[in-house]
This record gives C-alpha cells, sequence and structure tokens, in this order.
C-alpha cells in the first residue's frame, strides 16, 4: 500500500489488513476493455447460434417428439418383457371374481431365493378376512393381491398360474402399516382412521379395498365394533374387501357372515415356523403366547398372562389349538386329494390318447377293408361272367360257389363269441384281460387302464391273427359310365380328396381311361391335380386333353393295372 503513488491506474480495493491494495496498471485498462467486449460478442455469437439450431429443429419439432416417446414406449415394453422373463410372469383371464392360484410377490422374489406360491380367492363371495399369527404372511397377501392388480391393469406379467383370473377395479383403495406421525399429533390409530376416512366413501362395486390390522391401535371391544361396523358400511356399498385382523369378534362375525369368507394363514405349532399358505372358512388364533416365548419372553410371564385371560379364555385357547389341529389335518388330507386328483386327470388324458387312436386304428381299418371289398368284388364280377360263358353245365358253377364262400370265410374275421371272463386277449396290438362281460362289451383291464370295449374288437392270445388279406388274382375291368370328374369351383383340399376317391372307383370298376375337369383359372386347381395324379400308384400315366376332347383345362389319365393290356 505504502507503493501506491508509485503505479499509475486505478484502485479496486484493499485488503482487510490493509497491507494489500489491488490496482489495475493504465497499460491493461484497454485490454481489459477489450477482453470485455469479446466475450459480449462471443455470447452474442452463441445465442445467434442456438436461435439457428433452435428454429432447424423446430421444424422437426413433432417428429422428434413423436421419437422420443416411441423410445420410452419400446423401452417400457423391453422393461416389461425382462420382468416377465425374471418373475416368470403370466397374465390372468379376466373373470368375475378374484382366483390368483400360486401368485408371489413380486418384490419379495428379488430378495429371497425362495418364495412360498399362495392362493388368493374370492369367489362366490366379495369380501375376505384373513385371520392368524404375526409373521404368518397375512400382509405379504394383502399386498399380493394389491400388486398383482396393479400390475395386470398396467397390462405387465405377474408370477401367477395361467388359470389365474381377475376383474377390472375402477379403483384400489389400501390403508396398511403405521402412519403415526408425532408431527401431525397422529396416533397409530388416529391414523388409520383418518386414512379410512378419505376412501370409505369413494367405495363402489368397482373398488378393491385392502386394511391391514382392522381395529388395532385402541381398546380391543371398541376396535372390534369400528372394525364390523366398517366391514358392514363397505358391504353395503358392494365393494370388494381384503382385511387382516387379531379380533376375536370380528373372526366371529366372519363364520356367520354372507358376504365375507373367514381365511387362515397356517403355522407349524411344533416349529414355530409359519408355512405361508391360506386356507380358507376358518379362523386362525394369533398364538402370541406362543411366538412371545419364542423370541424370549420368560415362562414366568406366559404363565401370568394365561391366568389372567379367564376360564373362558382358556377355553377358547384350547378350542382354537384343537381346531388348528383340523384344519392341518385337512390340509394334509386335501394334499393327498389333489394328488389324486393330478394323478387321475392324468390317467384320463391316456385314456383319452388311447381312445383316439383306437378310433383312428377303426377307420383305418374299415376304410382298408372297404378298399379289400371292393377290389373283391370287382374280380368276382368279371370271374363269375367268365365261368358263366365257358360253363358247360350247373357242376361247375356250384364249384365256383363254394371255392369263393371258402374264400370269403378266410377272408371275414370269425366271431369272438367264445371269449370268456379271465381270458387274456390282444387289444390294438397290447395284452390284456377280460373283468366281465355284458352282451357285446368287455370290460378290459389293459396296461393301467379299466375300459369297455365291443367284444369282436378283441383277439385270443392263443388264436392266430390274420396279418394278411387273401387275394383275388383275376384283374378284367367291367363297365361302368361314368368316366369324368369335373372338379371347377372346388378347393384343392376338396379336390384331392374327391380325385383320390374317384380313381380308387374307377381302377376298381376297370375303367383304363377318364378325364378330370379342373379348368385353366390361375392353375393352381391344374397344379395341385397333376400332384396328386403323379403320386397315385394307380396312375400309369396323365396328359394334357387335346383340343378336342376340352383342351388344357383338362386332364387325360390311364390307369395302371400291372401286366394287363
Amino acid at each position: 500500500t505504502s507503493q501506491v503513488k508509485k503505479i499509475f491506474g486505478i484502485v479496486h480495493g484493499t485488503s482487510s489488513s490493509g497491507y494489500t491494495t489491488y490496482i489495475e496498471p493504465q497499460f491493461v485498462i484497454h485490454l481489459n476493455n477489450k477482453l470485455t467486449q469479446l466475450k459480449e460478442q462471443e455470447e452474442e455469437e452463441v445465442r445467434r447460434v442456438l436461435q439457428r439450431i433452435s428454429e432447424y429443429i423446430g421444424d422437426y419439432s413433432k417428429d422428434l417428439s413423436e421419437s422420443f416417446e416411441a423410445c420410452v414406449e419400446v423401452d417400457f415394453l423391453q422393461c416389461k418383457y425382462r420382468f416377465k422373463k425374471l418373475v416368470n410372469g403370466k397374465f390372468p383371464q379376466f373373470g368375475n371374481w378374484i382366483e390368483l392360484y400360486g401368485v408371489k410377490h413380486p418384490i419379495l422374489m428379488q430378495v429371497k431365493e425362495e418364495v412360498v406360491p399362495v392362493d388368493i380367492i374370492l369367489k362366490e363371495k366379495k369380501g375376505l378376512i384373513l385371520t392368524g399369527p404375526n409373521t404368518g404372511g397375512k400382509t405379504v397377501a394383502l399386498k399380493t393381491l394389491g400388486l398383482s392388480v396393479l400390475l395386470f391393469q398396467s397390462a405387465i406379467p405377474i408370477p401367477a398360474d395361467e388359470n389365474s383370473k381377475l376383474p377390472l377395479f375402477e379403483k384400489v383403495f389400501t390403508d396398511i402399516g403405521d402412519e403415526q406421525s408425532i408431527e401431525q399429533s397422529l396416533s397409530t390409530f388416529s391414523a388409520h382412521m383418518r386414512n379410512v376416512a378419505e376412501f370409505i366413501g369413494k367405495s363402489d362395486n368397482h373398488t378393491l379395498v385392502l386394511i391391514d390390522e382392522l381395529g388395532a391401535g385402541t381398546d380391543p371391544i371398541e376396535g372390534s365394533a369400528l372394525g364390523i361396523g366398517i366391514l358392514e358400511y363397505l358391504k353395503e356399498r358392494n365393494a370388494w374387501v381384503f382385511i387382516t385382523t387379531h379380533h376375536t369378534p370380528i373372526k366371529l362375525y366372519a363364520t356367520t357372515s354372507d358376504y365375507y369368507v373367514p381365511a387362515s394363514v397356517l403355522f407349524d405349532r411344533e416349529t414355530l415356523k409359519p408355512l405361508y399358505k391360506i386356507t380358507y372358512n376358518t379362523v386362525g388364533e394369533s398364538m402370541a403366547f406362543h411366538i412371545a416365548k419364542k423370541y424370549g419372553i420368560p415362562e414366568k410371564v406366559i404363565e401370568i398372562a394365561k391366568k389372567h385371560i379367564g376360564e373362558f379364555g382358556e377355553k377358547y385357547l384350547q378350542a382354537m389349538e384343537k381346531l388348528s389341529k383340523y384344519i392341518q389335518k385337512y390340509e394334509e388330507e386335501h394334499k393327498k386329494a389333489e394328488e389324486l386328483r393330478k394323478e387321475l386327470q392324468k390317467q384320463k388324458e391316456d385314456l383319452e390318447k388311447l381312445r383316439r387312436e383306437y378310433e383312428e386304428a377303426k377307420r383305418r381299418g374299415w376304410k382298408e377293408a372297404y378298399r379289400e371289398a371292393k377290389e373283391y368284388l370287382r374280380k368276382l364280377a368279371h370271374e363269375s361272367q367268365e365261368i358263366l360263358k365257358k360253363a358247360k353245365d350247373k357242376k361247375e358253377v356250384k364249384e365256383f360257389i363254394s371255392r369263393k364262400k371258402q374264400e370269403l370265410e378266410k377272408i371275414v374275421p370269425q366271431e369272438k363269441s367264445d371269449i370268456k371272463v379271465g381270458d387274456t386277449v390282444i387289444f390294438m396290438g397290447k395284452k390284456g384281460k377280460v373283468l366281465e362281460i355284458k352282451g357285446d362289451k368287455a370290460y378290459l383291464h389293459l396296461d393301467r387302464f379299466k375300459i369297455w370295449v365291443d367284444v369282436r374288437e378283441l383277439e385270443k392270445t392263443s388264436k392266430y391273427l390274420p396279418t394278411e388279406i387273401p387275394k383275388v388274382s383275376v384283374e378284367t375291368p367291367v363297365k361302368v359310365e361314368r368316366d369324368t370328374l369335373n372338379l371347377v369351383g372346388k378347393d384343392i383340399n376338396t379336390a384331392t380328396l374327391e380325385l383320390e376317391r374317384f380313381i380308387e372307383e374307377a381302377h376298381s370298376a376297370g375303367l383304363k381311361v377318364v378325364r378330370i375337369i379342373h379348368g385353366i383359372g390361375s392353375g393352381k386347381l391344374k397344379t395341385a391335380v397333376k400332384e396328386a395324379l403323379s403320386k397315385n400308384e394307380k396312375v400309369k400315366f396323365f396328359r394334357d386333353a387335346y383340343p378336342r376332347e376340352g383342351g388344357s383345362g383338362v386332364t387325360v389319365v390311364y390307369l395302371n393295372y400291372g401286366e394287363e393290356g
């Protein structure tokens, strides 16, 4: 500061101690002025460039906005897909009732290796009152239903079985957790009541209401009465309701209600571990004494507490304990019944498969028999004509008839009237045992199945099962009138089937040449006809018709008779 007078310039200030003075020398003032001007010019240039860019982008603002929205939509769909793969999610069907089978809490699946699936069902009744001990999974089940509904209505798959069903809800109201607040002078009970008061009047038949620990946080008697009042009010509003509670009066109310179904979460009394399963049409005990003992409350405290519940309370606990054992036994029996049902369903499917195979085999057998019979009759007709022309007396005719009768006896299956109960028989290539016979039906034990079949379809294992039908060697065509098939206007499948049947009949009738009318059109029908003819063993060769025969809209077919002709 003492040297300030030696420097010519502008003083900008001094330090707090006064020993230092800040001076801008005269020779740099014009440089600072120039720098200031350049900064202003730079800012102006930047503003001008940004304005030009904004104007350029503005011309494409609509396209850019749509592209951005499309990117967001694609990203959202990709997230849905990844979530589906992560939780093995499926879309429930739309239904009139809540039927969630094997559903899991989607967030819980991300933090625990194994999550037990539950069945949440509100069918025939629109309310569910879930009871049972703490840590039994009541709140998780409540949240699982709420999350599943919201995910489903957001078109996001949920971790549940495919046969699950959900209705559509316009509103979902929840009261879950402890909302007490010192700042707002709210206790646990008052926070619950304020929350319920906000939505209870807005509930209707398209509303899902989820309330955890109804009536908690105040005197149990008053809390229970208030809880029942809320349930009755929601019933009048025809809302869908799922609540959890520990209050005995609410449990008893549920057992006599025509709107609410009582249910309980299962708990293993021996290991004191929750099973995370829901059983319906029953109430569960809270098991407060057992859980308190598990977490270290002294035995003496438990004994004193039991003395204070009174004689009625002791009987109630004993009854609930007995009911709990019955529930556990019922669940075990239900599990066995379900396993048996699945086994029976599998047997039913196997039996249905066997029946279809039988019907298909029978159909193929009749088709083959029909073809063989027509072939035999054609040959028989020709041979009979030859015999009648050459026969000198009736003796030759009688011998011919006798010979053909013997051939027929070989072809026609023998009656199965000798099959009796206890016989081992063959049915569709499989061995079985006859258990019962009624008329022309036999009750057959085949593999793992017992079925009724036609006795004529059975063959004793000791009997020879013919594998080949005798053939008649004479092949001379007989005269028939029909030698033309018109396929114009028919679709390819129908035309192919009719063509195959026509060739079969023409060959059986002994025709050498036939005509197929398919027209010209797009050429597809003609191509299909020629492809079918090229695969038919009874066709010797075929060609397009000459102009006098109908031209390219007609195909002339020459039938194959082996060495004949």
